[in-house]
């Protein structure tokens, strides 16, 4: 109701299905098991090696541990450990009683929670248009629409209707579908899928997805045109539809008047160039046809750089959402969230990172700087990448998402704000080191963070970014529950603060000036407890002001001497 989107939790996926395909023997090494956890009397402890049995039984009271799921226990089964042989051929249903526990093995997906929605629509599951042409309830909404239920049953054994479906369609069709996790799962916002990121999704859960107060700053692209209040444009402003026809060509026709007629001739014929070598695919774009300014926002990345560094473009078309839906790093995460949280065996996605070397700035071979081709003592060619760089760049963009919608703009789809440059969801980043070009590391020639000077956020070149009512960092992660947490002590600058003075920005009047980005020119002297402080998160300037503290660049150590676990 909150969402219009058909999200259930998968039942009926069997172990073996009525065609005899079944899964592997729960003993194999590297494969992910499931386990329903109901009461010891409700099953009956199958029968099984010995060392099988103490095998599972150790493992699934050892996931215990890990697992805070009351209902389904997920585990990998390691390499190091082994079963009885004799079981090999036998074992694919199980039952396991521990203490007043049963733990059923079920299938990997069993209770899996997806978003169904794609699977309602026209021409996309042969059932619907059975059940339109008979009168037959929907084979997806019914669950939900008529049955009320959160639980979609998959029709494996199904002798009245379609018949047996067998497990490999599941298996084939499950990609359709974004994954929310098992039902019983607590799922953090930023992890639920574009579509059911809302507001009202928030708000339904006692919470919000913005900041809320009378001191709120919204920034849109570069060059838009703001919202002129005092003509009462207050609210938002969306086209939601449009009513004229062809307006699928409106982004060629502005282009044309722009190209025909611009007295900056030069920059539009740069543009245009810079346009064909780092080109999007339209179709590649979830927008509506009839909407062009997301289009003419990625090209104005031309515009505005036709005369700057390339290094600047580069990295601006990175940054874009339509780049990354284009070039699919949108999204992407790193190998070891998808582990823990999924328990998935996963690899970055690779595409932007080969066409960012092999399109748009090195190319395939390494170059004189004349032009020529290097060669190496044999007379070939020298490649300016290989595989393992692709790898290695492909952790480097994990972790972007689409900023937060907003107002003033054309294209309002749930699925995301195309409009803003993406941000970086600190969760999904890939935390451990990345080779460069030359054999060494991405963060060679930064200080370690630990060599930076003392009380840094003091010193001359320390930055701030305007926040506003929200005490909660942008830029670093924290644990949701402090957003609402009355207990939480918050870093109040003191009266005589320099720092204070400086982000208040006073006229002459006494009137602060908050700006939104500040940049301390000198070393200022500490006031109270910033003494006391190795470095700042976030601090407040005034009642519903907060600036955030931007740490220069530096290098955290990944593995350290003599850790504690």
């Amino acid at each position: 109701d909150i969402t219009g989107r058909y999200v259930y939790a998968i039942h009926g996926l069997p172990l073996i299905d009525a065609f005899s395909n079944k899964q592997p023997w729960p003993c194999e090494p590297q494969l992910r098991l499931r386990w329903e956890i109901i009461h010891a009397g409700e099953c009956t402890q199958t029968s099984m090696g010995e060392k099988t049995s103490t095998t599972l039984t150790n493992l699934l009271m050892h996931g215990e541990e890990t697992d805070t799921n009351t209902l389904l226990r997920d585990i990998i089964f390691p390499t190091t450990e082994t079963c009885d042989e004799s079981d090999v051929d036998t074992l694919v249903e199980v039952e396991i009683v521990i203490g007043s526990q049963c733990f059923r093995r079920v299938h990997p997906d069993h209770m899996s929670v997806f978003d169904f929605t794609y699977w309602t629509l026209d021409n996309t599951h042969p059932g619907n248009a059975v059940s339109a042409s008979t009168g037959s309830s929907h084979p997806i909404k019914k669950w939900l629409d008529v049955d009320e239920s959160v639980f979609l049953i998959y029709p494996a054994f199904d002798m009245h209707h379609h018949g047996n479906h067998p497990i490999n369609s599941w298996d084939t069709h499950n990609k359709m579908f974004p994954k929310l996790g098992r039902y019983g799962d607590a799922v953090k916002f930023v992890d639920l899928p574009n579509e059911l990121r809302l507001y009202e999704v928030a708000e339904y859960y006692g919470n919000s997805i913005g900041v809320s107060g009378g001191n709120i700053m919204v920034c849109g692209s570069p060059d838009e045109s703001a919202n002129d209040p005092t003509l009462g444009n207050v609210f938002e402003v969306t086209t939601e539809q449009d009513t004229m026809d062809d307006l699928w060509r409106q982004a060629e026709y502005s282009w044309t008047q722009i190209a025909l007629t611009a007295p900056d001739q030069l920059r539009q014929r740069v543009a245009w160039a810079l346009a064909q070598l780092l080109a999007i695919a339209r179709p590649s774009i979830e927008v509506s046809d009839t909407h062009s300014e997301v289009f003419l926002t990625y090209y104005d990345i031309f515009c505005r750089n036709a005369f700057g560094n390339y290094r600047d473009v580069l990295r601006e078309i990175a940054y874009s959402p339509l780049m990354g839906e284009n070039l699919s790093y949108l999204q992407s995460k790193s190998a070891s969230y998808l582990w823990e949280k999924h328990k998935k065996h996963s690899f970055a996605d690779e595409n932007f990172a080969r066409e960012i070397m092999q399109l748009f700035s090195t190319g395939l071979i390494k170059l004189n700087l004349d032009g020529t081709p290097k060669l190496d003592d044999e007379g070939k060619t020298i490649l300016a990448y290989t595989n393992d760089e692709i790898m290695s760049f492909a952790r480097i963009w994990t972790g972007f998402d689409y900023q937060q919608g907003r107002g003033n703009v054309e294209e309002t789809s749930s699925s995301g704000n195309r409009h803003d440059p993406m941000k970086i969801q600190a969760s999904w980043r890939d935390k451990f080191p990345k080779t460069d070009m030359t054999g060494g590391y991405i963060g060679d020639g930064y200080p370690l963070c630990v060599d930076l000077p003392d009380q840094m956020f003091l010193r001359s070149g320390a930055s701030y970014r305007l926040i506003g009512a929200s005490h909660m960092p942008e830029l670093m992660e924290d644990n949701s529950a402090f957003k609402d947490d009355p207990t939480l002590k918050k870093f109040v600058l003191d009266s005589d603060s320099a720092l204070k003075s400086k982000l208040c920005n006073a006229n002459a009047n006494g009137i602060c000036q908050y700006e939104s980005l500040v940049t301390v020119d000198k070393n200022l002297e500490c006031s109270a407890k910033e003494c006391d402080a190795d470095t700042l998160r976030v601090v407040q300037v005034a009642d519903g002001i907060y600036y955030e503290y931007v740490r220069p660049p530096c290098v955290e150590q990944v593995f350290f001497t003599n850790a504690k676990k």
